[in-house]
């Protein structure tokens, strides 16, 4: 057996934003038919960080602030949408580069980004997400 992974996992979103249970698949290439996001597949070697926000309403006109010790680091307004897991498409669409968002429950919006990018995001404080209706 080899130890090359050289394969990226892939998973599929319903049109809600969620994670289609059971769609994750391994590959060389994205698969072409549907809605599909590239994942971290292998955590040996990549501790993940995990963030989460339940904001208190939602709407079309939306802010996400990534923030260390309360001081926001990263501001975007364009992420609002009329139902929740349209906010997190809207959210994987405008920062893939932060890491995966996915809807937990009904109402809790996770953000999973891995250690190396909460260490030079937040060396020694705490990293926390915020969504607020403007």
């Amino acid at each position: 057996m080899t130890n090359k992974r050289d394969l990226k996992a892939y998973v599929r979103y319903d049109g809600s934003g969620r994670v289609i249970a059971g769609s994750l698949v391994l590959r060389r290439t994205k698969p072409k038919v549907g809605n599909w996001k590239e994942v971290q597949g292998y955590e040996c070697c990549n501790q993940l960080f995990v963030l989460t926000t339940t904001p208190a309403s939602i709407g079309t006109a939306m802010s996400f602030t990534l923030k260390c010790d309360g001081v926001g680091l990263i501001f975007n307004e364009g992420v609002g949408s009329e139902t929740i897991g349209g906010v997190v498409t809207n959210l994987n669409v405008l920062m893939p580069g932060l890491g995966t968002f996915v809807l937990v429950g009904e109402d809790t919006i996770q953000l999973t980004v891995t250690s190396a990018l909460k260490d030079a995001l937040c060396p020694t404080g705490t990293l926390t997400i915020e969504l607020q209706e403007i």
